[in-house]
């Protein structure tokens, strides 16, 4: 996983939002930048400049520490870490290779004492779903269709989905490196599926939406990115390619997750292309929906869900935060939380009524929080943590509501690819797990 990656998991705090959302997020966008381009000492001023502009957000102070680590200003980095600790005591700077410089400083080590001495216990009555014998899977999406009670996982590093029945067997429903032709045509109609991402099933039309990405994570990827980035629709019952949907601008691009409206409307979020489009009905189309004027692009969007009356999309947007997005209109607002809630890293979003259920990977080793919307759905009430320190949790990504109980990818691993889309060896890598927990 990149730098960028790591760091793009900081979500704006109420008193950010509050005072002036354009320019803090033009501070963290400077600051990023400043980064990627080997400059942490012009990050450090930026993010010192938006820390004491907003000193609660939990993300800044990430950044900040993450940057004082890079510049060897260690100490230091202990005053804004320790911050970071306090607003989530399931956070685990162990579970995480950014701060193992800190290691041998005595002061470093007081501070996880002091921590664990009151962090709270594991939540959650959390149990195994199922794990798979593919250490090298690298699962990032997870689905359900209630007809056949099958479980669908994506998988970044083989490319293809992966059926899982109640029993836990499993078998390839789209195999790897799967290469898909129309019936008439030249070659160049070839149809390329790439590193799977997001999954979405439509029970009514029996339809599986995968989100497929140009990742060097993918086995064969030198070979296999021509044609591989876009939306793909596989018929649920014969596994036969329905659709693919592939933007017309150059990129980069990475189609992340979905959400498909009741009227059979597809919603994918492109994390490169900080933008969220729609896919019509019966129109193989990307067209974007955050409304001109507004924002230009978002900062990484990822999970998305659709609100109870469907008329809102939820889009969790690092940097930038939870945002309500206008289903018709592409107007744009934030979602507010109160104070000592955080909402750092939403990777997996789905929906349970009133609530909200995210998985949390932006502080490791990650955590499953549910949101209790306002009657209106425009913040955030409350926050009931559901899973946490489990020690199968590693950079869990999404999950899927199956009955009362939530399930989730608990060990992605995502975070071992080296920047070339090297593995370590098997022995270091783990059987795949996905978890459940009930909703209470």
């Amino acid at each position: 996983m990149t730098w960028r990656l790591l760091v793009l998991c900081c979500l704006l705090s109420p008193l950010a939002r509050a005072q002036d959302l354009a320019a803090f997020e033009q501070q963290i966008r400077l600051a990023l930048g400043a980064l990627e381009g080997g400059e942490p000492k012009a990050a450090y001023e930026l993010l010192r400049s938006a820390v004491e502009y907003a000193p609660s957000d939990v993300g800044a102070q990430l950044l900040l520490a993450q940057t004082l680590v890079r510049l060897d200003r260690k100490e230091e980095a202990l005053v804004p870490l320790e911050k970071v600790m306090a607003a989530d005591p399931s956070f685990d700077p162990r579970a995480d290779p950014t701060w193992a410089p800190l290691a041998p400083l005595p002061a470093y080590q007081a501070l996880l004492n002091r921590m664990a001495q009151t962090a709270r216990p594991p939540s959650g009555r959390v149990r195994t779903a199922f794990k798979l014998p593919m250490r090298d899977l690298l699962p990032e999406g997870i689905t359900y269709d209630p007809r056949t009670n099958r479980r669908f996982l994506s998988s970044i590093r083989k490319g293809g989905v992966l059926a899982v029945d109640a029993r836990g067997r499993h078998v390839w429903f789209v195999a790897p490196h799967a290469v898909h032709h129309k019936a008439q045509g030249p070659q160049k109609d070839a149809m390329p599926l790439g590193s799977t991402i997001g999954l979405k099933v439509d029970p009514v039309r029996r339809l599986l939406w995968v989100a497929s990405h140009a990742s060097n994570a993918l086995e064969g990827a030198a070979a296999a990115k021509v044609g591989t980035e876009g939306v793909f629709v596989y018929d649920l019952d014969h596994g036969a390619l329905r659709r693919k949907v592939v933007p017309d601008t150059p990129g980069p691009h990475l189609f992340n997750d979905l959400a498909l409206a009741d009227d059979g409307t597809a919603y994918v979020t492109d994390s490169e292309a900080g933008m969220v489009y729609r896919i019509p009905v019966g129109r193989d189309v990307l067209e974007p929906l955050v409304r001109a004027g507004q924002m230009s692009r978002l900062l990484y969007p990822n999970g998305i869900v659709l609100s109870e009356d469907q008329r809102t999309l939820y889009v969790a947007a690092d940097v930038m935060g939870l945002y309500r997005l206008g289903r018709e209109s592409g107007e744009l607002a934030p979602v507010p939380a109160p104070p000592g809630v955080h909402l750092l890293g939403i990777d997996g979003l789905a929906r349970d009524g009133q609530t909200l259920v995210a998985v949390q990977n932006g502080l490791r080793p990650g955590r499953v929080a549910r949101f209790r919307l306002s009657a209106d759905g425009t913040r955030i009430m409350a926050c009931e943590v559901l899973a946490a320190q489990h020690p199968d949790v590693r950079l869990p990504t999404t999950g899927v509501i199956i009955g009362r109980e939530f399930w989730f990818i608990a060990n992605s691993q995502i975070d071992l690819v080296d920047k070339n889309g090297s593995l370590p060896p098997p022995a270091v890598l783990a059987d795949p797990v996905v978890l459940r927990v009930p909703l209470p």
